[in-house]
C-alpha cells in the first residue's frame, strides 16, 4: 500500500522507493515561506505607522504626538519674570536628565550659546558651543551619557535680574541668560565653571 496525503491508496508507478524525509522537508519549507510572509508584513505596517506618527521618538521617551514626552514642566504664559526664569531653569535640569532633546530645542532660541568658563578668568581658554545645533550636540554628546542630579528646588542666592524683554540669572558658578519671545521666555545662554570671586 502507498501512504499518500490524501489517505491509503495505490502506490503510483515509477515509485520505487518512499521516505517520510520527503514530507518533512516540504513542510519545513512551507512553514518558512508563511514565516517570511508574516515578517514582511509587519515591517511594512511598522513603516507606515511610522510614516503617519512623525513626532514618535525612538530613544529618550518614546511618545506620540499629542502625549506628554517627559516631566519637563514649560513655563506658564502669564507667569511673572522671575517666575518663568526660575521654571526654565528646572525645565532644562528635568529635560536633561529625561534625556529629551525635543523639550530642549524648545526651551533655547536658535543662536543661543554656552560657555565652558573652565574656573578660570580669562576666555582665552573657553570652550564655547555657538547656536542651538551645536548646543544639542553637546547635550547629546557630553551632558546626556552622565546626566547631572535632579534640582528639586533652587536655593535662596539664586539672583535674578530682569529688564523689558531680557533677563540675567546667576547660581553658583553658573550665568544663565533668557530673552521674551513670542510671548514667552527661553533660554539665551548659559556660562558655567565661572570662576567667582574670593572674599
Amino acid at each position: 500500500m502507498w501512504l499518500s496525503i490524501d489517505g491509503v491508496g495505490e502506490k503510483p508507478k515509477g515509485i520505487t522507493h518512499y521516505s517520510t524525509v520527503n514530507y518533512r522537508t516540504k513542510a519545513r519549507r512551507l512553514l518558512w515561506v508563511s514565516l517570511c510572509c508574516c515578517l514582511v508584513a509587519c515591517t511594512r505596517q511598522a513603516t507606515i505607522s511610522a510614516d503617519f506618527m512623525p513626532n514618535a521618538r525612538v530613544a529618550g521617551g518614546a511618545t506620540n504626538a499629542g502625549q506628554p514626552a517627559s516631566a519637563t514642566s514649560f513655563p506658564a504664559a502669564d507667569e511673572t519674570a522671575a517666575a518663568a526664569i526660575r521654571s526654565l531653569i528646572l525645565a532644562e535640569r528635568q529635560a536633561t536628565i529625561d534625556g529629551n532633546l525635543d523639550d530642549l530645542t524648545q526651551l533655547w532660541i536658535e543662536n543661543g550659546y554656552v560657555i565652558d568658563a573652565r574656573g578660570t578668568a580669562t576666555e582665552a581658554d573657553d570652550y564655547r558651543w555657538e547656536g542651538r545645533a551645536a548646543i544639542l550636540d553637546r547635550y547629546l554628546v557630553a551632558v546626556l551619557p552622565h546626566p547631572p542630579p535632579p534640582l528639586p528646588a533652587l536655593q535662596e542666592d539664586l539672583q535674578i535680574t530682569v529688564t523689558d524683554a531680557e533677563a540675567v540669572a546667576e547660581h553658583g558658578g553658573d550665568l544663565w541668560r533668557f530673552v521674551r519671545q513670542d510671548a514667552r521666555w527661553r533660554i539665551a545662554a548659559l556660562t558655567y565653571s565661572r570662576q567667582l570671586a574670593t572674599q
